[in-house]
């Protein structure tokens, strides 16, 4: 073999050689790409199965579905038929309402008929009920005119022949008592005719006391006077703060004033004091007002002397008599209470304030109170030094113990 020829032979060969391991390094980098392929091939037919599970669920699902949608058209089924049935019923309710219907048109213009007869009927009968609370309401008020009229004429005739002073009291407070007004009655009578009753009863009082006062003399107010027409008047100058049963009853749970003719006098001398519009039945006052002080004055002093009697003797029957005795003893007095309850002693105790009530309103009024000095020094002699308050409590006198001691308190008031 010439040299040329094994020097070509041998490139030759390294030249195949070299191809050859390329191609060996092809099929190496072949058999690495088939393995990934491979791979990927495992995981997608991985998710082949996933799918194809999930599509096998998906139908069982849909399966399932398909039953409640059978069920709910079996139930649809059932309802429409259930809804034709009631459509059928109700048909029949309605027929039956109508019918109903009807018939009430007819019950309500039956009754219609009957309304208007029955209103006939009422407005008949209250034509008749008004007529006869009218007639009785008329009645009442002729009645009550003549009982003030009978209760002032007993007191007026029997006044001068009755001696007693308890027996007076008695007919002064039935003479205040038989005012018309005290017995106005707000169901059936206007205020205008209260405003007139009182103003009659007041303008009646003043001309029947006018006898009594017709001599007065303004510094003559002694409870010590024996004169039986200064004891009428006396009497009633007592009694002139008494509210009948009646004016209570009738008022009571009203808006209206309860008044007593005291109110009404203290109300019109307050109104000419202050310069004030009067009323009706205040003019009354204002037109007597001198006549009216001078019944404050003697109201004021035979409250004292009454307060005396009660207190020592419990009695008033001859209240002068007592005066002329009282003043006759020699020292102090005590009260009288062992025989009393708290309830009199203190029905005593307002007589007291009953005394300064009007002392205090002719102060008020700027008027000389004029106390009978005599009665006033009687009543400073009373002693209450015998009576233990704090023993009468410890043995359970209570309500007696505090009764004693309000009437000593309003009592030391009275006569300073």
């Amino acid at each position: 073999m010439n040299k040329t020829y094994a020097i070509a032979l041998t490139l030759s060969l390294l030249s195949s050689g070299c191809g050859m391991m390329k191609n060996m390094d092809e099929m190496h980098d072949s058999t690495q790409h088939m393995d990934a392929t491979t791979t990927h091939m495992d995981k997608t037919t991985s998710d082949m199965k996933d799918i194809t599970q999930g599509m096998s669920n998906t139908t069982t699902h849909l399966d399932a579905n398909t039953e409640i949608v059978k069920n709910v058209s079996q139930n649809m089924d059932k309802t429409t038929s259930h809804m034709d049935q009631t459509t059928s019923e109700v048909k029949t309710l309605s027929e039956g309402l109508y019918k109903l219907t009807a018939h009430l048109d007819a019950t309500s213009s039956r009754l219609d008929a009957n309304t208007e007869q029955v209103k006939n009927i009422s407005n008949a009968m209250s034509g008749k009920v008004a007529g006869t609370l009218k007639a009785t309401h008329t009645l009442f008020a002729e009645m009550r005119k003549d009982s003030a009229a009978k209760g002032r004429t007993e007191m007026l005739t029997t006044f001068n022949t009755t001696k007693d002073i308890g027996a007076k009291l008695s007919k002064a407070s039935t003479y205040v008592d038989s005012m018309e007004y005290q017995h106005w009655d707000p169901s059936f009578e206007s205020e205008k005719k209260r405003m007139t009753m009182m103003a009659e009863g007041l303008q009646q009082f003043y001309f029947d006391m006018g006898q009594y006062m017709k001599n007065r003399n303004d510094t003559d107010v002694s409870d010590l006077s024996t004169s039986v027409e200064f004891q009428n008047l006396e009497t009633v100058a007592v009694a002139i703060d008494h509210v009948s049963l009646s004016q209570q009853e009738f008022l009571e749970g009203t808006p209206y004033k309860i008044y007593s003719p005291l109110d009404l006098m203290e109300e019109g001398l307050r109104k000419v004091k202050n310069k004030q519009p009067r009323n009706l039945a205040l003019k009354q006052v204002a037109n007597r007002a001198e006549d009216t002080i001078y019944l404050m004055r003697v109201r004021h002093n035979f409250l004292m002397a009454l307060i005396y009697a009660q207190a020592y003797e419990s009695k008033a029957g001859d209240l002068p008599g007592l005066l002329q005795k009282a003043l006759s003893m020699a020292g102090r007095w005590t009260p009288v209470f062992a025989d009393r309850n708290a309830d009199q002693i203190n029905e005593l105790e307002g007589l007291v304030h009953q005394a300064l009530r009007t002392r205090n309103f002719l102060k008020e009024m700027g008027v000389d109170v004029k106390t009978d000095k005599t009665i006033k020094g009687i009543l400073a002699r009373a002693d209450f030094g015998s009576f233990n308050l704090t023993k009468m409590r410890n043995l359970g006198n209570i309500e007696t113990a505090d009764a004693i001691e309000g009437f000593e308190k309003a009592f030391n008031e009275l006569i300073q």
